[in-house]
């Protein structure tokens, strides 16, 4: 080999080189950038991980408060229950006197002696029944019957 050849053979191996080494570089901070993205991709998701642990948390607190409050509110309902099985056991004297109405709002009793004792059937008024008499001359009898029938099934 020449020495004109010598020198064309090292300027190339010298540029292939200058290439090598460059790729090199590239790859290295390629790889640099990526790691750093995976970093930020861990951190931020150990950040959301945090957020939505304090999220439950908060939450378990908050339902555990609700839970509290439907256990005590349970217990008072079932108190009140109670004691009012307890007074309906008890029987009237006439010392206790009554009180009077209050209210006489919609669907609220006039007077006390409208007010159905418990226990004690339906009965109607007998001066707002008809009589069988008049009804059999004015011939229906057979139709007061019949409605009556019914009203009984339905009771």
């Amino acid at each position: 080999m020449s020495a004109e050849e010598l020198e064309a053979m090292m300027a190339r191996m010298k540029l292939k080189n200058d290439q090598i080494r460059e790729q090199r570089e590239r790859v290295a901070a390629d790889e640099d950038a990526f790691n750093a993205k995976v970093k930020e991709e861990r951190e931020r998701q150990k950040k959301i991980r945090e957020q939505q642990q304090a999220k439950a948390t908060a939450q378990k607190k908050i339902q555990t408060s609700i839970d509290n409050e439907r256990e005590e509110n349970a217990k008072r309902k079932l108190a009140k229950l109670a004691q009012r099985e307890w007074d309906s056991q008890k029987q009237s004297t006439p010392e206790r006197k009554e009180r009077p109405l209050k209210g006489l709002g919609r669907g609220a009793p006039i007077s006390s002696s409208d007010v159905r004792q418990p226990n004690t059937p339906i009965t109607p008024k007998t001066e707002e029944a008809p009589q069988l008499p008049e009804l059999e001359k004015n011939g229906l009898a057979d139709e007061w019957a019949a409605a009556t029938a019914a009203a009984t099934e339905q009771w």
